[in-house]
């Protein structure tokens, strides 16, 4: 689990790791930019790209348009090309055979077109 907003409204960066196998939840290594309305997609290997819209100035909505990689072995973030499209909120990025991400922006934002990472 990635981001979300804390219980005064605020973005949050912060991350945790969920294990099935005994039901409970970990912290791991926080994101660089605290994103909203983010997608998360699993890459091929193994990594998680997190793109979304950035906020990182403490209340000021849609800042920038985001993109991180989560790597597991290290429990880092990376920045990764900038998502110039807004992926929209709740939204779904899907790996492609190519191993490519394809992140969708809703018609509803004003941007029906997707990003390839």
């Amino acid at each position: 689990m990635a981001g979300g907003f804390a219980s005064d409204g605020s973005v949050l960066s912060s991350a945790e790791l969920y294990n099935p196998a005994t039901g409970t939840w970990a912290t791991t290594g926080s994101m660089n930019v605290a994103p909203e309305g983010h997608t998360a997609t699993l890459l091929a290997n193994g990594r998680v790209l997190i793109a979304g819209v950035g906020n990182n100035t403490g209340g000021s909505l849609y800042t920038a348009y985001t993109a991180e990689l989560y790597d597991p072995g290290t429990g880092t973030w990376t920045m990764t090309g900038s998502a110039v499209l807004y992926p929209g909120f709740g939204g779904v990025g899907w790996l492609l055979f190519t191993g490519e991400a394809l992140v969708p922006s809703p018609q509803s934002c004003g941007n029906p077109f997707a990003r390839v990472f």
